[in-house]
């Protein structure tokens, strides 16, 4: 059960819009910060993903998934990642989900916030309505144990234009014991955007 937390108040607010689909909580609070809606989907299919390691990440939950019922942490193995490597997020969840420790900060997303977040906390992150945000997406995904892909488009003060998240849980007894979230963003600068392709 998740509890309350002096931690992200707001989005504990966000997190149980999130688990129980209400999409106008969500647009709502986009709005306020004048920004557009995200895209939210739950248990996307693979083929509907325009990403091609989302895709391939999206499959492997899923056959894990029919094999394990969630699948356990030790199955997120680095070689079977490769297709994905260096914009994965590997995430633990603290003090009863409240907050969540990055054990992995791919190197393609250190580069682009040019510092490796691994071993800090979401919480930890300046305050805005994105940590909100993103915070809430890994409580909702403790409390439905399903994978969710989210798409967004930040405002002009963030280096990309659009950033897509696929979130998927693996853990054992019916608890989430990590997070595994692969990121693509495009880069609001063509130079960026050029740079990064390299990556």
């Amino acid at each position: 059960m998740i509890e309350a937390s002096p931690i992200g108040p707001r989005s504990y607010g966000l997190s149980a819009a999130l688990a129980s689909g209400d999409v106008s909580f969500i647009d709502g609070f986009f709005a306020e910060n004048a920004v557009d809606h995200p895209i939210v989907q739950w248990c996307p299919e693979p083929e509907r993903l325009d990403y091609d390691p989302m895709q391939y990440l999206m499959e492997l939950w899923l056959q894990l998934n029919e094999t394990h019922g969630l699948p356990p942490a030790s199955n997120i193995d680095p070689s079977q990642l490769r297709p994905a490597l260096g914009r994965l997020l590997i995430l633990e969840p603290v003090e009863n989900y409240s907050d969540f420790r990055y054990r992995l900060y791919g190197t393609v997303l250190s580069t682009r916030m040019g510092r490796d977040f691994t071993g800090t906390l979401v919480s930890e992150f300046e305050a805005s309505y994105i940590s909100d945000f993103y915070l809430a997406t890994y409580r909702a995904v403790c409390r439905r144990r399903e994978a969710l892909y989210t798409c967004h488009f930040p405002s002009e003060r963030s280096y990309a234009r659009k950033i897509q998240r696929l979130i998927l849980p693996y853990g054992a007894g019916g608890d989430v014991t990590r997070i595994l979230c692969c990121i693509e963003s495009e880069p609001r600068d063509p130079v960026l955007k050029r740079k990064y392709a390299s990556l």
